[in-house]
This record gives C-alpha cells, structure tokens and sequence, in this order.
C-alpha cells in the first residue's frame, strides 16, 4: 500500500469512526427529549425502540426477523411486491447531519439535504441496515433521484425505476405496470424467491390490515383537543420504514386502542392546530415538527412523503391473478398519488384542502428542503389555496443542519401568535 492509499484509508476509517458517533448522539438527543415531554405514553416506546436499534445500536433488520431487506428510497414503490418476495423494505431515505456533511464533498453543492445524507451514508460503508440490503430500488421522479440512483451504484446494487409524470394517462399505468414487471423479476434474483399470485394476495391482505389501522390512526388525529402530537405521529410513520409490515401493525394497533380507551389530551385545545407540508422530514431530522409543537403549537397533519399521504389508499382487486394484482397495484401507486413531480398539482391542493377542513386546521407550515426545486415550485400554489381559504400559510426553508434552529424558532413563535391574534379575534367576531 502506498503512502496515499494509506492516508486515503486513515482518512477513510476516521470518517467512519465520526459518522457511528455523531449520528448516534444525534438520534439518541432526539428521542431523548420527545420521551421527556410531558405527552410521553409507553406505547409509543416500541416505536422509539426501532428508531433507536437503527440509528444508534447499528441493529440488522435482516437478523432480527430472518429476512432478506431490500433498500426503498420513494413512497410510489408497492412494498406488496417486496413483501411478496420474502423480505423486508427498508426505507433509506437519509435525514442524517453528519451524513449530509459527508455527503456535501461528494454530490454538487445545489443537491438536496436528502440526496447528500443518502451518498454520505453510502461512501460511509459502516451503516448496517444500508449494507446488508440485497436491492436498493430507487424510483426516477426527479433529476436530482436519477443522478442519485447512478453515484449509489458504486457502493451498492441499483434497480431504477422510471416514473411516468402523468399519473392520469392510461399509456402511463401501462408503462409503470411494465416497470414493475421487471422490478418482480429483479426482486426475485435478488431474494432467490418467486413472487406468486399467492404471495402477492397475502402481502396486499397485510397492507390492507396495516392501513385499517393506520386509518384508525388518522381518524384519532383529528380530535380536538389533540390526543397525540404531531411530533409522536412522525417519529412513528418513520419507524415503520425498519420493521416487518405484520409486527408494526400490531404496535400500532395497540396504541390506537389505547389513545381510544384513554382519550387523555396531548395539548390544550386552544393551542394553534397546524398542517405540516412540504418536504419529508426523516429521523432525526424532525426539528420542524419539534419547534412548532414546544413552541406553542400543535401537529395535527402531515402531508408529506415521509407521513401517511402514500398509505391511506388501499391497493383494489378486481382480477385476483397475478397479472390483475400487478394492474392493480400499477393503478394504487400512480393514480392516487400527490407528489408534486407530477406536471398537474390539483390532486394535492385537493387533499391538502380535504385535510385543512377535515382536522380543523388553523395555519399551514409549508416545508421546503434547500435545493428541493418541485417543493418549491408548489409553495405558490399552497399560498394562492391558503389566502382563498383564508388560512395564514408560511414557508421555511432549511436543510439538515442545525445552526438555523433559533431562526426557525423565532419564525414558527411569531406565526404561532399570529394565528392565536386572528382566533381571539374571531371569537369577538371581529
């Protein structure tokens, strides 16, 4: 070994050493403090345990539940298919500090937070439910994804997906259901399983058993007052992206029957009711949903990729063959779907609106990752909906860092007390 090849691997070893400790501490502060609120409930630990065996304890999914675990990075992917094939999806969206410092000497410097996590955690090589990954399936929805999927298939293997842009057209479900087609194929080199009419009917039952509950789930967040908080309601959507479909329905099924038999309040009804949009927000990298709720406010929906917006539809069988549950899974994951890389936004203003209405929200928080252009480009529409609607809207902006959090927090507390001066106003009938 040359002198450089030396002090390429010394560096290299150090890097690694930095990553294991930083983002342990990061993701152990985190949910160090959201267990010391006062809201805190022990049914929510199983969930705060999978985020913890994760991000900090180095924990293998494929060990824990004898599974083989294929590497998700978009929600408009069917986890039926990956459940059909005898393994686990892990979703590897990265919202990791030091990864996105790592990753920030790789990537250009205008890539997203997100896509800079995701390559620092690959050239890292030492996070464990990243390396032990059969697959990493990334589907194409924006540039910044497409250049992603080409530098991850140097440290790992790649299966692309092409999303069509169009989700209305019915070439563009037949190009998607193709695209699937050939994701069953890879899964099942990848696996050494065979993706039968019979498997796939099984895992689309256990999806369907999972977004019962996480329906139940929903209907619960729209109480008022709150009987959980916004902050809890993401860190749990972000564990079920390291747990086995079957186990984590039963948690939240248990939390559901406990939040409905106990009812007790997580805040005070009076407290400003916010939606929370925009760009996703993945663990630890929750300081958004953290600062609104210790700062006077209160999460009571979460439209974003990383929240329930991709789970609430259930996959619809007319045809129970293989090919019928592949249309139909084609139809489930495009149709319905409310991403803003799609060319027409009047599918999310719609349920952006269906969520103001239906959780009584007073003011939307519109979330936006620096260099996330198709978040953006969004904003203009949510305000236009938001002023009809006369509902107070504001945009942050941010990345993984957390030096801009005492101006976040000034921002989100002058909003908070916007809202409060407009209620109070309105119950004079000003």
């Amino acid at each position: 070994m040359t002198i450089n090849e030396q002090r390429e691997e010394q560096r290299r070893l150090k890097q690694m050493e930095l990553y294991r400790v930083r983002s342990s501490q990061t993701a152990l502060r985190y949910l160090r403090r959201i267990s010391e609120w006062k809201q805190h409930r022990s049914e929510l630990e199983p969930f705060y345990d999978i985020l913890r065996n994760v991000h900090s304890e180095e924990g293998s999914i494929a060990l824990r539940y004898g599974m083989p675990t294929i590497g998700v990075h978009c929600v408009m992917l069917p986890l039926e298919l990956i459940n059909a094939a005898g393994a686990v999806p892990v979703r590897l969206c990265a919202g990791n500090e030091t990864a996105f410092q790592i990753g920030d000497g790789i990537v250009p410097k205008d890539a997203c937070p997100l896509v800079k996590s995701v390559i620092g955690e690959a050239s890292v090589s030492c996070v464990v439910h990243t390396n032990e990954c059969k697959l990493t399936v990334v589907p194409i929805t924006c540039d910044c994804k497409r250049k992603m999927a080409g530098m991850l298939s140097e440290y790992k293997k790649v299966f692309a997906i092409q999303v069509p842009a169009d989700p209305k057209s019915d070439d563009s479900i037949r190009n998607y259901k193709a695209e699937l087609y050939r994701l069953k194929e890879a899964l099942e080199r990848s696996t050494g399983n065979e993706i039968t009419a019979d498997s796939l009917r099984r895992a689309i039952e256990k999806q369907h058993d999972m977004q019962y509950e996480l329906t139940r789930f929903s209907e619960l967040k729209k109480s008022c007052p709150s009987v959980i908080t916004g902050t809890q309601s993401i860190m749990i959507m972000n564990s079920l992206g390291y747990d086995e479909i079957t186990a984590w329905t039963e948690k939240l099924r248990i939390l559901n029957d406990h939040l409905e038999s106990d009812g007790t309040p997580a805040a005070k009804a009076n407290r400003p009711r916010i939606l929370l949009t925009g760009s996703p927000m993945i663990f630890p990298n929750i300081k958004i949903p953290m600062l609104i709720e210790e700062n006077g406010g209160i999460v009571v929906g979460d439209e974003t990729c990383s929240g329930e917006r991709a789970l609430s539809d259930p996959v619809s069988v007319s045809e129970p063959t293989l090919d019928g549950m592949m249309q139909a899974l084609a139809n489930r994951y495009l149709r319905p779907c409310s991403c803003p890389t799609f060319i027409n936004s009047q599918k999310r203003i719609y349920r952006i609106t269906r969520i103001l209405n239906e959780n009584k929200a007073d003011g939307i928080i519109y979330h936006v990752l620096r260099g996330c252009l198709v978040y953006d480009y969004e904003y203009a529409l949510i305000e236009e909906t938001a002023n009809k609607l006369q509902i107070p809207v504001i945009r942050l902006e941010t990345d993984y860092s957390e030096e801009d959090i005492e101006q976040l927090r000034i921002r989100i507390e002058a909003f908070t007390e916007v809202i409060k001066f407009a209620k109070k106003r309105k119950e004079k009938g000003e």
